[in-house]
This record gives structure tokens, C-alpha cells and sequence, in this order.
């Protein structure tokens, strides 16, 4: 069931030089994703861009529903994270982009 589960995909760290559980530990300090937040009414997909522990969560007019296959995907041109669902472009933002050499690490 889409409302009784969440998940994370996308790019994270907790800002330490190794890979790790940052995302699940709560402790997240870089990232570029999307995610549905376990437990909330909500199934709407939502991108979060963090940097330095500051992070801009942007919902989609997209809910995930149940049984449903779903792309979702990000491209960094330099400047912005566009947030793509099924290869249709849901939205950009430029705050709170990782800085450059930020090494994260992929999170499921």
C-alpha cells in the first residue's frame, strides 16, 4: 500500500568520506532525490535537494499509487536539479544543491 510506505531514491551522504546509512539514520547533510515520507496521508512524490543539513523539499502534483511502475529521474545541468516522473519534467530548483565535490553515494 503507497500510504503505509515510504522510500528514498536518489543521491545522499551524511558529509563523512564513507558510505552509509545517512538518509535512514537521519542524519542527512547532501542529497538530491525524491522521496514519499513513510506514514503521511500524502502519497504525492516529493524531490528534496539538501546541502549543509539545509534541505528544499518540493511535492509534485504526482501520487504514487499502488501497483504502479514509475521512472523517476534527475538531471543536474550545473546550475539546477530537474525532477523528471515517467521522462515528464515535474520541476526544477537550484537551492540547496550539494556543493561541487560533495561525494555522495546512491540510497535506495
Amino acid at each position: 500500500d503507497a500510504s503505509d510506505n515510504g522510500f528514498y531514491f536518489g543521491l545522499a551522504s551524511d558529509g563523512s568520506e564513507g558510505e552509509d546509512s545517512a538518509f535512514v539514520a537521519g542524519s542527512l547533510d547532501s542529497a538530491l532525490g525524491w522521496q514519499v515520507i513513510d506514514g503521511q496521508a500524502s502519497t504525492k512524490l516529493s524531490s528534496i535537494a539538501a546541502s549543509s543539513d539545509t534541505e528544499t523539499v518540493t511535492a509534485s502534483s504526482t501520487d504514487l499509487g499502488n501497483d504502479t511502475f514509475v521512472v523517476l529521474s534527475i538531471y543536474f545541468d550545473g546550475s539546477s536539479a530537474h525532477f523528471y516522473i515517467n521522462g515528464v519534467l515535474s520541476h526544477s530548483s537550484a537551492s540547496n544543491i550539494p556543493a561541487d565535490g560533495e561525494a555522495m553515494f546512491p540510497m535506495l
